[in-house]
């Protein structure tokens, strides 16, 4: 095995990602954005306390996006650092 191949494949398990987990990071940030637009039509067609509800509903749902990021993210880097170990055991 040579150096060049042992690189090669170290930046390819550095940049290689989950799908998944990207999925999850997509939703994990559309989740707040979805939210405070479906209160902001909310808040002009119901009116101030009806918009109200539903800002509290769109903080309560950006925060539930949090999580489904971070388990997006956990997922890709799991998955980078399994291969970055093969590939410590294959040329070891």
């Amino acid at each position: 095995m040579s150096e060049d191949q042992f690189w090669a494949e170290y930046e390819a398990a550095r940049k290689v990602t989950s799908v998944g987990g990207e999925l999850c990071k997509f939703s994990g940030a559309c989740l707040p954005i979805l939210a405070v637009a479906l209160a902001w039509n909310m808040f002009f067609t119901v009116g101030a306390l009806g918009g109200f509800t539903a800002l509290v509903i769109a903080f309560l749902l950006a925060l539930a996006g949090a999580p489904i990021a971070a388990l997006g993210t956990i997922a890709t880097e799991t998955k980078r650092q399994r291969r970055l170990m093969e590939l410590d055991i294959k040329y070891r």
